[in-house]
């Protein structure tokens, strides 16, 4: 489902000001919210190899840490996840926004912590993945 861009601007104009955050040639941002307010961001690292989210360690066969992971390793109250949202963000060199729908990996994550909805760019506007 093709959602506005219109919903996400602030999140959108909050990824390019944090644009200089994620190390490497892609810069992705998950946004965990909480009706309107952020709760937790996170950003993909190239240079970790795993993310500990209460006291496991969660790994990529791609290598690196996604952006998801580290939203949800900030988060402060992982019980209450069932009220969380996520919106993933992803741009490219000039700051325009691409495809940044979670990998399988992820996929998997985001639905093993339930959160109430997933969302992510795509040059089109945001999609819904549940």
């Amino acid at each position: 489902m093709l959602v506005s861009y219109k919903k996400f601007n602030r999140l959108i104009d909050i990824s390019r000001a944090l644009f200089h955050k994620p190390e490497g040639r892609f810069k992705h941002f998950t946004f965990v919210l909480k009706g309107t307010k952020i709760i937790s961001i996170g950003f993909n690292n190239i240079y970790k190899d795993a993310t500990k989210i209460n006291g496991h360690y969660y790994t990529y066969p791609y290598g690196g840490v996604h952006s998801e992971a580290n939203a949800i390793a900030n988060i402060p109250d992982l019980n209450m996840t069932k009220r969380y949202t996520i919106i993933n963000t992803r741009l490219d060199h000039s700051k325009v926004l691409q495809n940044s729908k979670p990998c399988s990996v992820c996929q998997g994550y985001l639905c093993m912590f339930g959160f109430r909805a997933v969302y992510y760019s795509m040059p089109d506007g945001f999609h819904q993945l549940y």
